[in-house]
């Protein structure tokens, strides 16, 4: 059986620290009742921040 690749097997540390992250906004936007399309751009506008300050943070540190 041929193992599959996972996107987490790649991923940086702030990747998967804002995937995480994501997971329980997600879980929240469920349970208030948002549709996929609305929790998506919602999810979307996130991932963007949170790299954005992770990234910066990253420049700060070096």
């Amino acid at each position: 059986m041929a193992k599959t690749t996972n996107m987490r097997d790649y991923a940086s540390i702030y990747e998967l620290t804002v995937l995480s992250n994501l997971e329980s906004h997600n879980a929240q936007l469920i349970k208030e009742g948002k549709m996929k399309e609305e929790r998506f751009l919602i999810l979307s506008s996130i991932t963007d921040e949170q790299l954005k300050i992770l990234n910066e943070s990253k420049k700060l540190l070096n």
